[in-house]
């Protein structure tokens, strides 16, 4: 059996595609916030809109030091969701 992207995908009997993906990041809450809350979240999820794959971002709060962290986790999602990374811009 062969696991493949909704992209990919052939539909042959020997063949699995995944069309959705979403992942959920945690970090600590920063010192800012109301310390009720522990954590901060941010989910990201891609779907295929026919052409290709978005992203979407969904958050209640979520800090960052350097823009770079949060680079670091797009480029994270990206590879986990097979989303490729040659066509943009460094």
């Amino acid at each position: 059996m062969k696991i493949v992207p909704f992209e990919e995908a052939s539909f042959s009997d020997d063949e699995v595609y995944y069309d959705e993906m979403s992942m959920k990041y945690v970090q600590n809450a920063d010192c800012t916030e109301d310390r009720d809350e522990m954590t901060q979240e941010i989910e990201m999820s891609c779907r295929n809109n026919g052409t290709g794959r978005f992203i979407h971002f969904k958050t209640n709060g979520w800090s960052i030091d350097d823009p770079n962290d949060l680079v670091d986790i797009i480029k994270d999602f990206c590879k986990r969701a097979n989303i490729d990374l040659e066509d943009v811009e460094q």
